[in-house]
């Protein structure tokens, strides 16, 4: 970039150096010399018009934010190679510039040193003339420095038009080549107007993502503060979990006491309704076994009433004893077998 604005200082140098190479060609070769000034005039024309709309499209890419933009976008999508193409050739059209007027420089020394020999020819022939011939000497020299300068004409002249054709060849190609310029110029424009467009919307895009994000990192706020409440409450429960269970592991021993007191008493409850059912059992045959007896002394006593009577007393004393005894001990029985 630094090589482009210098040539095109340079050139903005060439512009006042070619003129003054038109001018002094025309005084130089008179009317040949007119029809090269007129074709350098031409070229010097439309080379600052090249040079003007070259220092736009440089101005355009020096432009900092411009080419800040440009190179973030060319980043963005890897298209940097386009800039230092475009770049590349505003060198290469900018050192051709520079070999123009370089061109033009030599021109210029070698019209200026034309000038010099014809005066310091003047001189001289002013000198012979006025000191050693006359005026049919002096017709001579005149026109023996007219030959030469005729000749040094002659060959300026082809230098001029060799000059001239070359700068008309180095004019058509820098237009081809700003016409590529201006067409890359172009394109990479469209293309900064495309990605622009692009980035706006992939912006938006970010923006509308961002506030989406935003909301989330609220929503996660709120459920991590549920969440550090349902973590105390549950932190709570298991503290009265703890305090329950150490009540109940206290008031375990009293309840299996009284759990053992109730399975013994109903164990006892049970033992008392099987004895009574039991000893139910046992006055009925008690009953039965006194009714048994009853009939049976009753039987006896009919059956044997004559033969007491004829039976001496003892025996009679013994047996009726043995029969109150008997009925004294079923009597007993029955009082315990009565229910409770």
């Amino acid at each position: 970039m630094a090589e482009t604005l210098a040539g095109i200082a340079a050139l903005g140098v060439g512009r006042a150096t070619a003129g003054a190479v038109g001018g002094a060609v025309a005084e130089a070769l008179g009317g040949a010399g007119q029809v090269v000034a007129g074709l350098l005039a031409r070229s010097r024309d439309t080379l600052v018009k090249k040079m003007i709309t070259l220092i736009r499209i440089t101005y355009n890419l020096v432009d900092k934010e411009k080419v800040e933009i440009y190179t973030k976008e060319k980043d963005e999508l890897g298209v940097e190679l386009e800039l230092e193409e475009e770049l590349k050739a505003v060198s290469k059209v900018s050192k051709e510039l520079m070999a123009v007027t370089n061109i033009m420089k030599v021109a210029e020394l070698k019209v200026n040193e034309y000038k010099e020999t014809r005066k310091k020819e003047k001189i001289k022939l002013e000198n012979s003339v006025s000191v050693r011939f006359g005026s049919g000497e002096n017709s001579l020299e005149s026109s023996g420095t007219k030959v030469d300068t005729s000749g040094d004409s002659s060959e300026l002249e082809e230098e001029v038009v060799s000059l001239a054709s070359t700068v008309e060849r180095i004019r058509k190609n820098l237009n081809l080549k700003i016409t590529q310029l201006k067409r890359s110029f172009e394109e990479s424009w469209s293309n900064t107007e495309r990605l622009q467009s692009l980035i706006e919307k992939q912006a938006q895009d970010i923006a509308e993502k961002m506030l989406y994000i935003k909301d989330l990192e609220d929503k996660e706020k709120k459920l991590a503060q549920n969440v550090e409440g349902f973590m105390m409450k549950i932190k709570e429960a298991e503290v009265e979990v703890a305090r329950w269970r150490e009540a109940c592991e206290l008031e375990i021993e009293p309840g299996k006491h009284e759990i053992e007191q109730r399975d013994i008493v109903a164990t006892a409850e049970k033992s008392l309704q099987l004895a009574d059912s039991t000893a139910a059992g046992l006055c009925e045959r008690v009953e039965e076994m006194s009714k048994q007896l009853e009939e049976a002394e009753s039987q006896y006593r009919n059956r044997y009433n004559l033969r007491h009577i004829c039976w001496p007393w003892r025996t009679l004393k013994l047996s009726t004893a043995a029969m109150n005894n008997r009925l004294k001990n079923a009597k007993k029985i029955l009082s315990k077998c009565r229910p409770w």
